[in-house]
């Protein structure tokens, strides 16, 4: 089973941990395809990995960066991967696997947070969390994977006693396993910096191609969560970026941005109680 990889990179960010990762898995990628707004900026991989090669970025953005190596991925599965994440030595065969069964299935791997080693998916019904499913539109007690009315993401809750493939209405953009075939190779996401919620549009692209979204429980990944900004500045910066690519989603999907403005409260609630 051939596997073409993707990586979008800026080229700041030291990317050998997730080659090395790539090239001790129990299936090793034919290709691995790196896309850097910064050219030659990682010689010395070129020459221990063979099968990494790097490509100058002919337009900026990471959705970009990353359509434009599926544009030129040659393996039957193709791989998108953030420059960040590692994977467990099996979760390239595990989700490959999963795909053999459905030529309809794109993959997704139950990620870990690097330092706590704890599933990004594991997690406990709160107050927060049933006001948040509230505002959203969501059941009280939700743990399926779905997209709300306020535009925002729910995660699946993936526990010892969930299947081994959890379906989803979105998957993180971070790690995504798919058949070439179903590859979304148009640009779909035209907005300049930090690619919020991009995971979601390229969700919707898939889905209207009926193109059915698994979390694979056994294949393991890891990542480093984003930390909250310790300054209030940053985090309304941050938010205030969001927003504006959160609400174009919200139009175009036809949902509702009074619950998408509620949402954003509840988070300004909670980053002012958090740091008590």
């Amino acid at each position: 089973m051939e596997i073409s990889v993707v990586i979008p990179t800026i080229g700041d960010r030291d990317i050998l941990p997730t080659i090395v990762s790539l090239n001790n898995s129990t299936l090793i990628p034919k290709e691995i395809i790196i896309v850097s707004l910064k050219a030659n900026i990682h010689k010395h991989i070129n020459k221990k990995y063979k099968n990494v090669v790097f490509v100058k970025a002919n337009k900026k953005g990471q959705v970009n960066q990353r359509i434009q190596g599926f544009k030129i991925a040659k393996s039957k599965f193709v791989m998108q991967l953030d420059d960040d994440i590692t994977l467990h030595k099996s979760c390239l065969e595990v989700l490959t696997k999963n795909l053999c069964l459905n030529n309809n299935y794109s993959v997704s791997p139950n990620l870990f947070e690097n330092s706590s080693k704890r599933s990004i998916y594991d997690y406990k019904i709160n107050f927060k969390k049933i006001l948040f499913n509230i505002i959203s539109g969501f059941s009280i007690f939700c743990t399926e994977g779905k997209i709300g009315l306020s535009g925002f993401e729910s995660y699946p809750l993936v526990s010892d006693i969930s299947p081994e493939l959890v379906k989803s209405e979105w998957l993180v953009g971070g790690c995504i396993m798919h058949h070439k075939k179903n590859l979304i190779k148009e640009y779909f996401f035209d907005f300049e910096g930090k690619a919020y919620c991009e995971d979601l549009f390229h969700s919707i692209e898939l889905r209207k191609k009926k193109i059915e979204l698994y979390i694979d429980k056994s294949a393991i990944a890891y990542l480093e969560l984003n930390k909250k900004p310790k300054k209030i500045k940053d985090f309304i910066r941050e938010n205030f970026r969001d927003l504006k690519i959160r609400k174009n989603f919200v139009i175009i999907n036809d949902l509702s941005t009074f619950r998408m403005y509620s949402v954003y409260v509840l988070k300004f609630f909670n980053y002012f109680f958090s740091k008590k």
